[in-house]
C-alpha cells in the first residue's frame, strides 16, 4: 500500500494562502538540486571509469582496475537511479501526476545495491593490494578478483532484494511526489535491514581501516625486495578512500538511523523534520558521488593522463 503525505503550507501557521503553488515550488527545486549535482556526477564517474577500462595494463594493475571500475560502477548506479527518480518528480510537480511506485521501489533497489557495491569494493581493493603485495602474481591475483568480484556481486543482489519487498520496505511519497522509504513496523524487517547496516557500511570500514595497516606490517615484517612503491601507493591511496567515502556512511547510515525505522504516523506528526532531512539526505547523498572518482584522478597520475587523453586537452598531460 503507497501512503500519500501532503505538506502544505498551513503545517505551524494560520494562512493557507497558496498552499499548492507551495508545495509544488519546494518539490521542484529540490528536484533541480538533485538533477544538477546527479548529471555533474555521473560524468565525472563515466569520464574515471572509461579511463579506468581504456588505460593500458602496463601502466595500471587491471586487477586493481577492475575493483575502482567496480566501486566507480556503484556510483553510477546510484547516480542513475537518482536522475530518473528527481526527473519523475519534476514531470509529477509541473504537471500535477501521481507518482509511480515501481519507479519508486526501482530507486530504492538500485540505492541500496549501488551503495552496498560501493562499500563491498572499496574493502575488496584494501584486500586486492593485500594479495599484490603477499603473492606477486600478477595472473593469480587477477582471476581472484575476478571470481570476487563475480560472486560478491551476486551475494549483494541476493541480499538487498528482499529489503525492498513490501512485507519490510514501504514507500511514502512526501510532498505528494518524493520518494521515501521507511521500515515495516515488525521484528524480521527490523533485525534484516540492521543486519544489512552493520555487513555493508560497518564491516566494509572494518576491513579497509586493518587490512592496509596489516599490508605495511607484512611489507615490514618480510623485508620485501623490489621496488614496492606502488604497493605503498595503493595503500596509502585506501586511507584516503576511507577519508573520502565517510562522506557516502553519513549520506545513507543518518537518514536511516533518524528516520528509516519510523512509523508513518510518527512521520506525519513532525512534517517539518522530514522535509528538512529529505533535502539534506538527498543532497549529501548525490555529493557523495564524487570524491572516490575525484581522488582516483588526482592520486594516479596514469589515469590523469587517460583522462586528459579522452578529453583532448592540449598539453594537459606535461601540466599535470
Amino acid at each position: 500500500m503507497t501512503t500519500i503525505i501532503m505538506f502544505s503550507y498551513e503545517v505551524g501557521n494560520n494562512s493557507s494562502t497558496n498552499t499548492t503553488d507551495f508545495d509544488k515550488t519546494a518539490t521542484i527545486t529540490e528536484s533541480w538540486i538533485c538533477v544538477v549535482l546527479i548529471v555533474a556526477g555521473l560524468l565525472i564517474n563515466i569520464l574515471v571509469l572509461t579511463a579506468l577500462v581504456t588505460v593500458s595494463d602496463e601502466i595500471f594493475n587491471k586487477s586493481v582496475r577492475l575493483i575502482f571500475s567496480i566501486i566507480v560502477g556503484g556510483c553510477i548506479l546510484i547516480g542513475t537511479s537518482g536522475l530518473i527518480l528527481s526527473i519523475m518528480n519534476l514531470i509529477c510537480g509541473y504537471f500535477n501526476l501521481t507518482p509511480s511506485i515501481g519507479v519508486c521501489r526501482a530507486y530504492i533497489g538500485l540505492y541500496l545495491i549501488g551503495g552496498a557495491v560501493r562499500y563491498t569494493f572499496m574493502a575488496t581493493s584494501a584486500i586486492v593490494i593485500f594479495l599484490l603485495v603477499r603473492l606477486k602474481n600478477a595472473v593469480k591475483i587477477w582471476k581472484i578478483s575476478v571470481a570476487l568480484t563475480v560472486v560478491l556481486l551476486l551475494i549483494i543482489v541476493a541480499l538487498c532484494l528482499p529489503a525492498i519487498s513490501e512485507s519490510m520496505t514501504g514507500v511514502l511519497f512526501i510532498q505528494g511526489v518524493s520518494c521515501f522509504p521507511y521500515s515495516k513496523s515488525n521484528s524480521n524487517a527490523d533485525i534484516y535491514l540492521g543486519f544489512l547496516i552493520i555487513l555493508f557500511p560497518v564491516l566494509s570500514y572494518v576491513i579497509v581501516i586493518t587490512v592496509p595497516i596489516l599490508t605495511l606490517f607484512y611489507l615490514k615484517q618480510h623485508n620485501i625486495s623490489g621496488d614496492v612503491s606502488p604497493q605503498r601507493a595503493l595503500i596509502k591511496f585506501t586511507f584516503l578512500l576511507i577519508i573520502g567515502n565517510t562522506l557516502n556512511l553519513l549520506s545513507q547510515l543518518v537518514p536511516i538511523i533518524e528516520f528509516y525505522g519510523r512509523h508513518p504516523v510518527d512521520i506525519q506528526d513532525d512534517e517539518d523534520k522530514v522535509i528538512t532531512m529529505l533535502y539534506y539526505r538527498s543532497i549529501l547523498n548525490y555529493i557523495s558521488l564524487l570524491p572516490s572518482s575525484l581522488m582516483i584522478i588526482l592520486y594516479f597520475k596514469s589515469i590523469r593522463h587517460q583522462v586528459c587523453s579522452l578529453l583532448k586537452l592540449k598539453g594537459c598531460r606535461g601540466k599535470f
